[in-house]
C-alpha cells in the first residue's frame, strides 16, 4: 500500500516538474514574461548568476579550502568575477526561472 502511494507521488512530482519546464520553455520561446489573472501569476525571472567551474585544477588556491577534499568557494569566485577580475577555470552563467504565485 505504501509503495503504491509513494510510486504515485513520485510520478506526480515528475509530471509537475515536466509541466513546469515545458511552460517555462514555451513562455521564453514566445517572449511571454508575465501572465496574470485573478487566481495565479506566472512570471519569468532572472536567477542570480552561478559559478561554473570547468577545471578545479585551474582555480587559484585563494578560492579553495582544504579539507578531506578540495572545497571551491564559489561565493568568493562570484564576487571576484562580478568585480571584473579574471578567475582561471571559472565563469558566470545567467539563467531564468518560472515563478508561480
Amino acid at each position: 500500500m505504501e509503495q503504491r502511494i509513494q510510486h504515485r507521488r513520485k510520478g506526480n512530482e515528475r509530471k509537475v516538474e515536466w509541466l513546469t519546464d515545458y511552460l517555462h520553455a514555451n513562455m521564453e520561446a514566445t517572449k511571454l514574461l508575465d501572465l496574470k489573472d485573478n487566481q495565479i501569476r506566472l512570471t519569468i525571472r532572472n536567477n542570480p548568476p552561478k559559478v561554473i567551474v570547468m577545471n578545479e585544477a585551474d582555480v587559484p588556491a585563494c578560492y579553495k579550502e582544504q579539507e578531506i577534499k578540495t572545497l571551491i568557494r564559489k561565493n568568493l569566485i562570484a564576487e571576484a568575477l562580478k568585480k571584473g577580475n579574471n578567475v582561471p577555470g571559472a565563469y558566470l552563467q545567467s539563467s531564468t526561472r518560472l515563478q508561480i504565485k
